[in-house]
């Protein structure tokens, strides 16, 4: 038990030191490597002077799944308070880089925010991402302040918390 407690606040350091290197940095730009869905082609650049949660997720995770009723939650309460949503799907499996599989998933999981294919993991190696879901808070002056991984669901209440809690901060600047 105790072996499993050691190994559990080393893998938290080491996942502390690699998100702490992308906060306080510029947000590196999207990089397409597919169709948009719900929305033209857009950039982060077109989203200066709001909040942009960035999640990186494929619609086969079952965490990136269950963490969807979180995000439409916020997306409802905090959009009139300028936060944007964008959805990076970098795919995992075969079946993931199809558009027509993303579309359907998008339509079934009631996800209205803009989504872009990442099928090159460009954007994903971009921001030296490693986790599905990830979430990078990007300021409206477009600096990475806070990244956060794994499922944000009622599963996870601390998980939530957190990251709700930098929302409203960097929203309240």
């Amino acid at each position: 038990m105790r072996v499993w407690l050691v190994l559990g606040l080393l893998v938290s350091g080491v996942l502390a030191l690699s998100f702490s290197q992308r906060a306080g940095n510029p947000a590196p730009a999207l990089i397409p490597g597919g169709q948009w869905f719900n929305s033209p082609p857009t950039s982060l650049q077109a989203y200066r002077g709001k909040v942009v949660l960035l999640n990186f997720f494929t619609y086969s995770c079952y965490n990136c799944q269950n963490s969807v009723p979180t995000l439409k939650d916020w997306y409802s309460k905090y959009k009139g308070q300028g936060l944007e949503i964008l959805g990076v799907h970098t795919p995992e499996l075969s079946g993931d880089y199809a558009a027509a599989n993303v579309k359907q998933a998008l339509q079934r999981e009631g996800i209205t925010w803009p989504v872009v294919q990442d099928n090159d993991s460009a954007t994903w190696q971009a921001y030296a991402n490693h986790y599905w879901p990830a979430f990078y808070l990007i300021d409206r002056k477009g600096v990475v302040r806070y990244v956060q991984a794994g499922e944000i669901s009622s599963s996870y209440p601390n998980s939530i918390k957190s990251l709700q809690a930098q929302i409203e901060k960097v929203l309240g600047e």
